[in-house]
């Protein structure tokens, strides 16, 4: 098989499609490592890491709809969906640019950096998962409304990432009770 075949890989046929909780799960786990990879200060590299973590998210999610997934078509896409994020990327207190500059920048950039990772990829995670669980197929006129969608909802993405790692009110009393 040569590089220029799309490889599909095809996940066994599942009974029923994934629980909400499964699919939290999957984009969950793939918004942590997104948060990891956006702390690492090589220039560049990150991009392609961030990449790799995010089409590892499309295999999971098609594997858990029982929808044929094939490494090119995944590279594909997310090039249509990171390509119309850029700005958001570089714009957001020029966390993204400022992490592209030796010593300083990167530190600086590091923490904003880390959570547009991983607002970038809960939001394509929700978005595949929303059109998965419809069957709809995901073509180029597809992936470029997606990368629209998650435009629009960055901001309300960063909220709910950051929500990922503070604990209800109750969880708070109990762990000062404990404490005592």
């Amino acid at each position: 098989m040569s590089d220029s075949e799309p490889q599909l890989l095809d996940p066994p046929a599942t009974a029923a499609p994934p629980t909400e909780a499964e699919v939290d799960s999957i984009i969950r786990n793939r918004v942590y490592a997104s948060l990891a990879v956006g702390l690492v200060p090589v220039p560049i590299a990150d991009l392609g890491v961030l990449t790799t973590v995010q089409v590892e998210l499309l295999y999971r999610l098609s594997k858990a709809y029982n929808i044929p997934f094939s490494r090119n078509w995944a590279s594909k896409v997310l090039g249509i969906v990171l390509g119309s994020l850029a700005p958001v990327f570089f714009a957001p207190g020029l966390s993204g640019l400022l992490r592209y500059v030796p010593v300083v920048g990167q530190s600086l950039g590091l923490v904003g950096g880390s959570l547009t990772f991983g607002t970038a990829t809960y939001l394509i995670g929700h978005a595949f998962a929303k059109r998965f669980a419809k069957g709809q197929e995901i073509d180029e006129n597809v992936a470029v409304s997606i990368g629209e969608e998650i435009k629009a909802g960055f901001e309300s993405g960063k909220k709910k990432v950051k929500s990922l790692f503070s604990r209800p009110k109750k969880e708070e009393a109990e762990a000062a009770a404990d404490q005592i």
